[in-house]
């Protein structure tokens, strides 16, 4: 939130929203004068709001009455394009608020990811931070923080402008302010945890979509669609449901505060004994009155926006205060050719994986077995060695057990989009892992292919192969492998082993196995039980 309170941009766009106050009490006196000036009472002397300035009363006497006119009209019209230059530059400046937060957001995100592989939940989370989260702030929080503080200027002008006009004693109109007061903080109140049920339940249909569209064929086959289909209705129905109270509670409101603001006026005008004023300080009275309506109604409504959108906002802000990664291992090349490595005693999620520092070294060209039951934490303990390739002076390759793709061209994957790259380079190893055999076509058209939905059309082999491209691209020092040979029959296995012998060799290359296997040439073996990781001599 600290960085919304700093943001420039946001102060510079609340000074303009109270320039939009005075120009819209400035509009409605205008307009009272306007229409008085069309009555034959009309008297500019005794307007009591001109009562400060001889000079301008003076003047305005000395002009005829279609000159007066004119001029109010072309002040109207001034008035009204200053208001939109106004609202402009104030959406202008919110607006690149919302892309500096917009851009923390993937910081914090990417900070996060630091840590390891990140699950589909904490995944589901970021999408709605980063898609809904960020329009939130936008369009629900700030647009509607600017224009509470434009319409409360803008009520606070008005009532002075009846005050002194009409003199009307401000404690017949105290008992509206407080019951306004009373019934907006209850309503706001109710609003805020609904716009927490609301989060929560959107997460929670969120996840239960990307589940139910990746297993759709399983759940088919298995025959309990139906089940998973209920369960998906129902979470959906609790969240109708709650946006219907949301939007009843909201839309209740409005026509509540338009009521006791008119009964405010109306009773303020009963109770004063005399009002002694002119017809313009009638028609100020009735302009005024209709222009506090949608005041209320907008003041109500950014109350309500502001309390819906906080839920979104604390979550995002956990996401953009996030400091990443705070375990204090570390890898490191150290002399005569060695790596030292510290792994912390640390948790993934709720899992322990080491519950005590261990301290391992070994050297720059060893390959290294890491071995476990499934479920001791492998992968988990890989990804925590990956994350400190950005911390450390040593290049780190990974290639997880099930790689990741993104939208776009092969080519694209394997250089991540790096021009410095060049297409040669990337076709020969291509060649080398005999790729053009699965795809079926020439190794240019393979890097022209277009994968989408982490590469779905893909097989296991072609994605495994792939990511060794796109590793040995990177020259890393230390190549960690998750579970490479599953997916891959025994002529890639070994096409793969080679590759790995022939590009990798002046490197370090730790690798997990479910199977008893071993690449040749192991030199250390190191097990991971009772979340302790070990050497087997």
């Amino acid at each position: 939130m600290s960085l919304i309170i700093r943001a420039k941009q946001l102060y510079i766009a609340l000074i303009f929203g109270f320039c939009m106050a005075i120009l819209e009490a400035f509009g409605i006196l205008l307009l009272s004068l306007l229409l008085g000036s069309f009555t034959q009472q009309f008297d500019i002397g005794n307007f009591k709001l001109l009562a400060f300035s001889p000079f301008l009363v003076e003047y305005i006497l000395e002009l005829s009455k279609s000159q007066f006119q004119i001029i109010i009209c072309i002040s109207l019209v001034v008035r009204y394009l200053m208001s939109i230059v106004f609202q402009y530059t104030i959406l202008s400046l919110i607006y690149n608020v919302r892309f500096s937060i917009s851009k923390k957001v993937l910081h914090g995100y990417s900070q996060k990811s630091v840590m390891g592989k990140i699950d589909s939940q904490n995944q589901g989370e970021f999408i709605r931070n980063y898609i809904q989260g960020v329009d939130h702030i936008a369009d629900n929080f700030l647009v509607s923080a600017i224009s509470i503080a434009k319409e409360l200027a803008t009520i606070i002008l008005l009532v002075i402008f009846i005050i002194i006009s009409v003199k009307l004693v401000l404690w017949n109109i105290a008992p509206f302010i407080i019951f306004f007061l009373f019934i907006a903080y209850v309503c706001s109140k109710s609003i805020k945890k609904l716009g927490v049920d609301i989060r929560d339940l959107s997460l929670v249909i969120y996840n239960k979509a990307i589940d139910f569209s990746r297993m759709a064929n399983f759940l088919s086959f298995s025959n309990k669609t139906d089940i998973f289909i209920e369960d998906l209705n129902f979470s959906r129905s609790k969240q109708i449901n709650t946006l219907k109270l949301y939007g009843s509670l909201q839309l209740s409101l409005q026509p509540i505060i338009e009521l006791m603001l008119i009964l405010g006026v109306l009773f303020s005008v009963y109770m004063s004994s005399s009002i002694e004023s002119n017809i313009i300080e009638l028609n100020l009275l009735l302009v005024a009155g209709i222009r506090l309506i949608p005041s209320g109604s907008r003041l109500a409504a950014g109350i309500n926006s502001i309390n819906y959108s906080l839920p979104y906002i604390n979550s995002m802000f956990k996401i953009i205060n996030n400091t990443g990664n705070n375990f204090k291992g570390y890898i490191k090349k150290s002399s005569n050719d060695k790596f030292e490595m510290m792994l912390p005693e640390f948790k993934y999620g709720a899992n322990v994986i080491l519950k005590s520092q261990t301290k391992l070294e070994f050297n720059k060209t060893d390959i290294i077995k890491l071995d476990g039951v499934s479920g001791s934490g492998k992968s988990s303990l890989l990804n925590f060695v990956a994350s400190q390739s950005v911390m450390g002076n040593v290049k780190i390759g990974y290639i997880e057990q099930f790689p990741d793709f993104f939208e776009g061209t092969i080519y694209d994957n394997l250089t991540l989009k790096d021009d410095n790259i060049s297409k040669k380079e990337v076709l020969d190893l291509v060649n080398i892992l005999s790729l053009k055999e699965s795809f079926q076509c020439s190794n240019e058209k393979i890097l022209e292919i277009i994968v989408s939905d982490n590469a779905k059309s893909l097989s296991g082999g072609q994605k495994k192969k792939l990511a060794l491209v796109r590793e040995k691209l990177k020259n890393p020092d230390l190549l960690l492998l998750d579970e490479l040979n599953a997916g891959l029959d025994q002529k890639n296995r070994i096409i793969v082993a080679n590759f790995i012998k022939t590009f990798f060799k002046e490197g370090t290359i730790i690798y997990t196995s479910h199977s008893d296997e071993k690449f040749n040439d192991t030199d250390k073996l190191f097990k991971l039980e009772n979340n302790e990781l070990r050497e087997v001599k």
